[in-house]
């Protein structure tokens, strides 16, 4: 019986170890398939497959590093890439084996590797290195948030400077939130404007010194001073309805990716401060909520950048064809993993004959479908029908 019951344990670990090392198992809709030929003049077949393997492996790590943060920056920090990036391939290629192994015209050994690699795995290493995005440096966030005290009827912005008597209240207020982001972005690898210090007042043209700023208009300012994030709202000081001799605190904050206006965090909160002189209970209240608003704000902001959507384009993807739920699932996961620059697809809209979807794409319209157009899907019959400012739409069909 314990013998029995031994080599049924031997069986049921054989087939865990089958399922784990499984290459079909462990393909996703993050990993590739990738088959490269090459050739190395090492007489030894050992010594040439592993010369050939790292070939390959550098070839392949190339052409994916390009296709995620450009060509220009590929060559910018080449060194770093073959590094830091390269030497650690055996984080993003999962299965890697050699295949037609032939001898070669100037005698030594040609074969064809074919390997499996892991995007998501390959995107958290430049990630980890600051590559991950087509900018240079630490992406810079600015502050421009509007400060209200409709008790005594003050204002306080960086761009238009003091509005009334609690005036330096308020400024001293919006630097305590300035001093926490500060703080909590750069271990992040953020780096977060000081707007009321370094004379960007000064800097921004006249044009823009408005009390009531438009998203528009703060996105601009955000680029004009080479910020990839605009953390735009306001901060407003009430009398409170709930408790007499208090104040009420109204928080909105939202923070926006300058290129594309897509917003990457909010905080919205509204606080109580105790019964008391105005000046000491707000800054009770502030000093006390304010780095927690801003430590919910970089975690936003850090999520926002982890997921490699950061800087990308809405893409709005329809699909004009009768695909059942197994088609359009396969060729979902074929685009997702053949078509370049593609970070996320997201089903948005399901109507007769037609699914719309939604990318993030690190590329234009323009370039997404020429990537769509030069790509041979499996089973699948595509063509762009149409393309627009934002949008894509596909004839789909079944080969």
């Amino acid at each position: 019986m314990p013998r029995f019951i031994s080599l049924r344990l031997i069986v049921f670990v054989l087939f865990l170890i089958t399922i784990v090392w499984n290459p079909k198992v462990l393909a996703s809709r993050d990993v590739v398939d990738v088959t490269v030929e090459a050739d190395s003049e090492k007489s030894s077949q050992s010594q040439a497959r592993q010369d050939i393997f790292k070939k390959a492996i550098e070839k392949v790590s190339q052409q994916y590093i390009e296709q995620i943060i450009g060509e220009a920056k590929y060559s910018k920090h080449k060194e770093t890439i073959e590094n830091k990036i390269i030497r650690q391939s055996g984080k993003y290629v999962l299965f890697i084996k050699s295949q037609n192994v032939q001898a070669s015209e100037s005698g030594g050994v040609h074969m064809t590797v074919a390997m499996k690699v892991s995007l998501k795995s390959l995107q958290k290493l430049l990630l980890e290195q600051g590559l991950l995005y087509k900018i240079s440096g630490p992406p810079k966030v600015l502050p421009m948030i509007q400060i209200q005290d409709r008790i005594n009827g003050a204002s306080f912005t960086w761009w238009t400077g003091a509005v009334g008597n609690s005036s330096g209240l308020l400024k001293a207020q919006v630097d305590i939130l300035h001093d926490s982001l500060r703080k909590d972005l750069l271990p992040r690898g953020f780096y977060s404007i000081y707007p009321t210090r370094g004379g960007y007042k000064g800097a921004l043209p006249a044009i823009f010194r408005m009390d009531q700023m438009p998203t528009e208009d703060a996105l601009f300012i955000g680029d004009y001073f080479d910020s990839q994030i605009v953390i735009a709202g306001a901060l407003l000081f009430k009398k409170s309805h709930k408790r007499s001799g208090a104040i009420e605190v109204d928080v909105k904050l939202t923070a926006r990716h300058t290129s594309n206006g897509r917003v990457v965090g909010e905080v919205i909160r509204t606080y109580q401060t105790e019964s008391g002189p105005m000046n000491r209970v707000i800054n009770e209240k502030t000093r006390e909520v304010f780095p927690t608003i801003s430590k919910d704000l970089t975690i936003q902001l850090h999520d926002a950048w982890k997921s490699g959507t950061f800087g990308t384009t809405l893409i709005r993807l329809t699909i004009n064809g009768e695909l059942n739920f197994q088609r359009l699932k396969m060729f979902k996961e074929q685009f997702l993993n053949q078509v370049a620059g593609v970070k996320t697809l997201r089903e948005r809209k399901f109507l007769p004959g037609k699914v719309i979807f939604e990318i993030d794409s690190d590329s234009s319209v323009d370039q997404l479908s020429k990537a769509i157009a030069k790509t041979s899907f499996q089973d699948f019959q595509v063509r762009v029908a149409e393309s627009g400012l934002r949008e894509i739409e596909l004839s789909v069909g079944i080969r």
